[in-house]
């Protein structure tokens, strides 16, 4: 994935991910210590990132959280 610039994001002081391989599951070692992360995902659509929602977002302990797609994505997840 080619490095783009999310503006604002750049300096985002929370986790972020990048999820190369397009993927249905993503799950993200955050290392926050929350059960209840603030998740953005962003993926590449037509040369444009687009935000997109999960299927599902579990936080499956309180340093990883699992993201579920319907379709295989690939693209960044910012965690707060």
């Amino acid at each position: 994935m080619a490095a783009i610039s999310f503006g604002a994001l750049d300096a985002f002081k929370g986790f972020q991910f990048t999820q190369s391989t397009p993927s249905n599951t993503w799950t993200i070692t955050h290392g926050m210590g929350t059960v209840t992360p603030v998740v953005d995902c962003w993926v590449l659509v037509g040369g444009i990132y687009t935000r997109i929602l999960p299927a599902s977002v579990i936080a499956t302990s309180s340093n990883v959280v699992t993201l579920t797609f319907s379709t295989a994505q690939a693209g960044r997840a910012f965690v707060a």
